[in-house]
């Protein structure tokens, strides 16, 4: 990835994290195809089989739809409603990353987004002195909204190749994601009382 960006600096181009990682995946795969002395008609049918360009399609619209979500800075709104109704500091820390990883199911989703502006907040705060435990809730929060969202691209992939769909597969989740929420909480609690 820095190499690519390097070589198309003086094009004024950058190469985003995504970019690099499919660049990656593609060589692997020319890679593999070379090793294992693939056909152009073996590959051929391979890259034109339904179920590859379903999960192909599935990979590009979650990448959209997180890429709205941050240029929308609907982040950035939600945070600010949410101080402007004087939440505190903690539900915060646990809805924003929620809600975001619920919407974008990727984990870099609600991390990239969301980070940034609750470090500012537990700082504008006055909490700095606990920022490992609100960083701790905000993950463990995040990740349970990923878990639970209906783009969470392993959820979809594990239904898809399984053939399940995906209301038996929420039910045997929710138990686990509210426990791992609440061990979250009860730990941010200690932290904050051992701190």
């Amino acid at each position: 990835m820095c190499v690519l960006t390097f070589l198309l600096k003086k094009y004024a181009l950058t190469i985003t994290q995504e970019i690099g990682l499919i660049f990656a995946l593609l060589v692997a795969i020319a890679w593999v195809w070379q090793e294992n002395h693939l056909s152009a008609g073996q590959r051929r049918q391979i890259l034109l089989q339904k179920p590859l360009l379903n999960i192909f399609y599935m990979v590009c619209a979650i990448l959209v739809f997180k890429g709205m979500l941050e240029d929308s800075h609907a982040v950035e709104a939600i945070s600010r409603d949410l101080i402007r109704w004087k939440v505190p500091l903690m539900p915060i820390c646990i809805v924003l990353p929620f809600f975001v990883g619920g919407v974008v199911g990727l984990t870099i989703g609600f991390v990239g987004t969301t980070f940034p502006i609750l470090i500012s907040l537990i700082q504008s705060a006055g909490e700095a002195d606990f920022m490992l435990p609100y960083m701790m809730l905000a993950l463990v929060s995040g990740f349970v909204g990923v878990l639970l969202s209906p783009l969470h691209l392993c959820l979809l992939l594990s239904n898809e190749y399984f053939g399940t769909p995906p209301a038996p597969v929420y039910r045997y989740l929710r138990v686990p994601g509210c426990v791992l929420l609440l061990a979250g909480c009860l730990y941010f609690f200690l932290l904050r009382w051992v701190s």
